[in-house]
């Protein structure tokens, strides 16, 4: 317990930045002793190294690319290139298509060594900060609905009492594999798979129980991410949950002893204000500062007087206008009636 409290005193702040990627992940760690690390950089549209670059980030201690699909490396060349980067860490998975043949490229000529992540891997981020590989184990996984996704690079962020866990797209079958492994307790989930169905098991949001949870999807993204189950599991276990779909950028700030929202709206935020009607400007009003009042609703259309009203005189009436042959019609009528009775 000493130590546990000693570690918490010397924790300091550690961010979380879920940037803004449209259907795609990335995420920018800041250390509490100012190092960055970047985990993925979203398609190649998504502008993640003009971003970084808007948030003042011209050096990366890491970059890690959680797995080879597109959505997850498409930025990754360019971030290499217009950003200095120390170390390049990625699952050990290969793919076949141009995008991953030209991050490559771009590592190699660049220089940047490609080092394959494994489980027990142990980063010191400072100030008592530590960053640990989960997975991929020494026993990948294989035969299962996407060996990419499932042996996704899976990284568990200590800082003093929190606990951050980035899943990149790991599914069902990597999920059972971290829990048999005496998994701990972890408060923020960066949820797999942009939530998709095929990960968030019900046994491993147990095992984790989270408090907070993180998505990236784009905004009526064609895959339908995030599924509707995974968000009603969230609701269940009453997971403040916050998806750039919804509201954009996400920060997130560990202070070793509890995590404090700095952007971002959870999904059961009311997400549209009415907006507030302009403050009049005092003094007399003129022909000049007047302003003509707004129809809301159409003026109800005219009745036509009924027989009381018709005996009953108005000395100040304004004179009416021409009648049409249907009004006088109608009057006739009511005369001869009036005289029957």
């Amino acid at each position: 317990m000493i130590l546990l409290l000693l570690g918490s005193a010397l924790a300091g702040d550690l961010t979380v930045d879920m940037l803004d990627v449209g259907q795609g992940d990335s995420l920018l760690l800041t250390t509490p002793n100012g190092q960055r690390i970047l985990i993925d950089a979203g398609t190649s549209s998504s502008g993640v190294a003009d971003t970084l670059l808007r948030m003042n980030v011209d050096r990366l201690d890491l970059a890690v690319s959680t797995h080879p699909h597109a959505d997850h490396i498409g930025g990754m060349a360019e971030v290499l290139e217009r950003i200095s980067v120390e170390a390049y860490l990625d699952s050990g998975s290969t793919h076949t298509t141009r995008t991953y043949r030209k991050l490559q490229e771009t590592l190699s000529s660049l220089g940047i060594e490609r080092k394959r992540a494994q489980a027990g891997q142990l980063f010191e981020l400072g100030d008592g900060a530590t960053m640990r590989v989960i997975w991929p184990g020494t026993m990948r996984l294989e035969g299962t609905r996407s060996d990419l996704n499932s042996n996704s690079v899976v990284l568990r962020v200590e800082n003093g009492e929190d606990c951050m866990l980035f899943t990149g797209d790991a599914e069902e079958d990597t999920e059972h594999a971290i829990v048999r492994h005496n998994f701990q307790p972890c408060g923020l989930l960066k949820v797999a798979h942009h939530g998709s169905r095929h990960s968030t098991s019900q046994s491993f949001l147990n095992a984790v129980d989270p408090q907070i949870a993180l998505i990236s999807a784009g905004e009526g993204n064609r895959y339908r991410h995030p599924g509707d189950e995974t968000i009603r599991k969230l609701h269940r276990m009453d997971v403040d949950t916050y998806r750039t779909d919804l509201t954009g950028h996400v920060t997130i700030v560990s202070t070793g002893s509890g995590f404090r929202v700095e952007d971002g709206l959870p999904d059961s935020a009311p997400l549209r204000f009415e907006k507030p009607s302009p403050t009049p400007e005092t003094g007399p009003v003129t022909e000049e500062t007047a302003v003509a009042p707004v129809i809301i609703d159409p003026p109800a259309p005219e009745i036509p007087p009924s027989v009381e009203e018709t005996q009953t005189e108005d000395v100040e009436k304004p004179v009416d206008p021409p009648q049409t042959e249907e009004v006088s019609s109608f009057r006739l009528f009511l005369q001869r009636l009036l005289f029957w009775k």
